[in-house]
């Protein structure tokens, strides 16, 4: 967890100040996936998981998990779409990460649901 947050802000400041890195700015990237990695490996031994998987809560992530392949294709041309209502702001980095990770979610699975479209769907 504390590589997450001490990469996350690397990133901001880096995203903030305009630091002439250039040639590094996906190592924040790099870390931030590592901890998430390792936290949610230390989540899974201390047998969190198995506790909330019949919940609301394990059921998003077994979606999450079961559409992430489709998601990975999707998430480009919802990026796309976005940017265009995006004014640029930072403000609205939150909701804009919640509008692509939702409709990177929806595309997949409501494709998955189509029986021609089952194979291209990525689930």
């Amino acid at each position: 967890m504390i590589i997450l947050i001490i990469s996350l802000a690397v990133f901001v400041y880096l995203g903030y100040t305009k630091v002439g890195l250039i040639r590094y700015e996906n190592l924040p990237n790099m870390f931030m996936g590592i901890g998430l990695f390792l936290f949610i490996m230390c989540l899974d031994r201390l047998d969190i998981f198995s506790r909330i998987k019949d919940n609301f809560i394990g059921k998003v992530i077994i979606s999450l998990s079961v559409c992430s392949y489709g998601m990975y294709f999707s998430h480009v041309i919802v990026v796309k779409e976005l940017s265009y209502h995006n004014p640029g702001s930072n403000l609205l980095f939150p909701l804009m990460f919640v509008l692509i990770v939702f409709l990177s979610w929806l595309l997949p699975y409501v494709l998955s649901k189509i029986p021609y479209l089952k194979t291209v769907s990525g689930v």
